[in-house]
């Protein structure tokens, strides 16, 4: 009996470690900063998506060079696009605004793939893998993705994401945003990613409009009462006030 116990004990260990697979993905990401100021400004960056057993993602991205601000100029990134972690299993979005009153993480929740994708007809392959064309509006923009249904895994860069396959490509109709898949591993691995719970998207608005409105006052200054005009708040997202 302490035998079978044992053999027991053993299986499901192999069990488990079996289903432990981790999938990564790496990016390239071109975000034009100056998208709502009609004007072009390409930052680089780096993205990468860890997906645990199909169910669980980690997605951040970082810069490639630092940004450069100039006297009397405020570039404020208010954005959800840095840091965004799901779960299936419980139909979860948190990502992290790092842009607050204390400059540390702070976790908001959001709803998970809310976007209606149409799927078409046409399909290429990129970098070996079939690829199909989907549209999607999101969040005040228009998308054009492509995804693989080799790789059964509804996630992608950012918040988007609910597509048969994995994202491999996806870029706005003005090409403000463009993402492209640049390799695909996958290997036994531990989720070392801690739950986290989050706001209300709801409070992350009016907590945006309220850091928006403070910056654009403290920008003026007695000695320059123009000030104001010249703080750029920028969201990706068209959620907040003008």
């Amino acid at each position: 009996m302490r035998k079978l116990f044992c053999l027991l004990v053993v299986f499901a260990h192999f069990l488990l470690q079996a289903q432990n697979h981790l999938a990564i993905v790496n990016y390239k990401i071109h975000f034009n900063q100056k998208f709502d100021q009609e004007g072009s400004d390409v930052r680089e960056y780096s993205g990468q998506l860890r997906v645990f057993n199909s169910s669980w993602s980690d997605f951040y991205m970082i810069p490639q060079r630092a940004t450069v601000s100039t006297e009397n100029s405020i570039e404020i990134n208010q954005d959800t696009l840095w840091r965004v972690r799901t779960n299936l299993d419980e139909q979860e979005l948190f990502f992290d605004d790092l842009f607050n009153e204390k400059l540390e993480p702070r976790w908001y929740a959001d709803s998970l793939f809310p976007m209606r994708w149409t799927i078409g007809d046409e399909t290429k392959t990129i970098d070996s893998m079939v690829c199909n064309r989907a549209e999607t509006s999101f969040r005040g923009r228009k998308y054009i993705a492509w995804f693989t249904y080799s790789i059964a895994l509804p996630f992608g860069p950012w918040k988007l994401g609910g597509l048969p396959g994995l994202i491999v490509s996806i870029q706005d109709d003005d090409m403000n945003l463009m993402i492209s898949l640049t390799s695909y591993v996958q290997k036994k691995g531990k989720w070392d990613v801690r739950p986290v719970s989050g706001r209300s998207y709801e409070e992350y608005i009016s907590k945006g409009n309220a850091l928006r409105n403070m910056m654009k006052m403290s920008a003026q200054t007695s000695d320059c009462i123009d000030c104001v005009s010249k703080v750029k708040f920028h969201s990706w997202e068209k959620v907040f006030e003008e």
